[in-house]
């Protein structure tokens, strides 16, 4: 779990500094934080998943809004003032 976790930190690291080097060549970078997926990998877990298809969905309308960054589960409600608040930014 500390290999998957570091991952994800760095990820999330590249895409803030991927962002800022193409913000002046009007590039959209857009980091997706899905939360729990309904896939093979969380089989067996007993808690609240997205389906696939709706995350495509989501990933999809974002894109389409211009959306900088789509947390896309439980956290959306914690997180739509923060999405807001960057998209005025």
């Amino acid at each position: 779990m500390g290999t998957y976790s570091a991952s994800k930190s760095a990820v999330h690291s590249l895409m803030q500094g991927l962002r800022s080097e193409l913000k002046e060549q009007h590039v959209l970078v857009a980091t997706v934080y899905p939360g729990p997926v309904d896939t093979d990998m969380l089989t067996g877990f007993e808690i609240e998943k997205a389906s696939p298809t709706s995350v495509a969905i989501n990933i999809v309308n974002g894109i389409k809004e211009g959306a900088e960054e789509y947390f896309l589960t439980r956290c959306q409600k914690i997180w739509d003032y923060y999405i807001c608040l960057r998209r005025k930014n």
